[in-house]
């Protein structure tokens, strides 16, 4: 479609504008990408691979709206589950090298913990590839019964634990239980007062030697979402900013890695975290 002003685009028909919009917010967990949008986003910091290049994507600097609550838990239901869980065939392969790191940097004992499970692709792939990992007891958290649906499909019966529950709200853990806590491509849904919160509450649970996985978009303010208003609020964080916050709750860095997202002309990051040993 041809650009006609920021945030707006014109496209062949008013179905297929629709249609493509909410496959891009399956796909890029509520993006609306390219074909609707110009989006400009602001990269700083060390490790951004685009700061010579000018995308657009509206952002303001209201921080205190709702990014959790029914409105989000209605998104994730319904054909979103579905269509999500399908596109996430593809998508999870980003993940991989950083899963096989993550393994090599565990705790021999502990629980792994996926803290927004989605479609529960992660957990199979590390059920699936890691032979001393299947006696590692596996337990994923989604706000979504909708998307736990999706995961029982691909860990069925007793592979994983299976939880409703919010990822900022890790309370029924006891401490030093886990080898690894995995949080991707969520933290959009949270403050950064949430996301600070968060990561200490999930280095708390971590066990010593244990690692901290966290995916998420690279860039700073809310997401404008233009003439489609979920009902909720998305915000980008810097990957800086994660990595300090990840520092200051006692972690080590030992990965931090910057994909360039090519039809979102954006960054996505990965970082992992390790609790030093006792």
């Amino acid at each position: 479609c041809e650009p006609t002003g920021i945030s707006k685009c014109r496209s062949e028909t008013a179905d297929d504008v629709e249609n493509e919009r909410h496959i891009m917010l399956l796909w890029r967990t509520t993006f609306l990408a390219s074909t609707h949008f110009n989006l400009l986003v602001s990269q700083t910091g060390p490790f951004s691979t685009i700061s010579q290049r000018s995308y657009s994507m509206e952002l303001n600097n209201s921080r205190d709206s709702v990014t959790q609550g029914d409105e989000l838990v209605n998104f994730y239901g319904n054909g979103t589950a579905s269509a999500y869980a399908d596109m996430m065939d593809e998508e999870v392969k980003k993940t991989i090298p950083d899963l096989k790191l993550l393994l090599t940097s565990l705790p021999d004992e502990g629980l792994i913990l996926d803290t927004c499970v989605g479609s529960g692709h992660m957990l199979r792939w590390i059920h699936e590839n890691h032979g001393s990992q299947k006696t590692r007891q596996l337990q994923g958290i989604d706000i979504s019964s909708e998307m736990l649906e999706q995961a029982r499909t691909r860990l069925p019966g007793s592979m994983a634990n299976l939880v409703l529950g919010n990822m900022l709200d890790v309370s029924s853990q006891v401490d030093e239980s886990c080898a690894a806590v995995m949080n991707t491509f969520a933290l959009h849904h949270a403050t950064a007062k949430e996301c600070k919160t968060a990561i200490q509450e999930w280095t708390r649970i971590l066990k010593p030697g244990g690692c901290l996985y966290v995916g998420a978009w690279e860039g700073k303010g809310d997401i404008d979402y233009g003439d489609y208003s979920p009902g909720f609020k998305a915000v980008l964080h810097q990957q800086t900013d994660i990595i300090d916050w990840m520092t200051d709750s006692g972690l080590t860095i030992v990965q931090s890695r910057t994909h360039m997202e090519e039809e979102m002309g954006m960054n996505s990051f990965y970082v992992i975290g390790k609790k030093p040993t006792k």
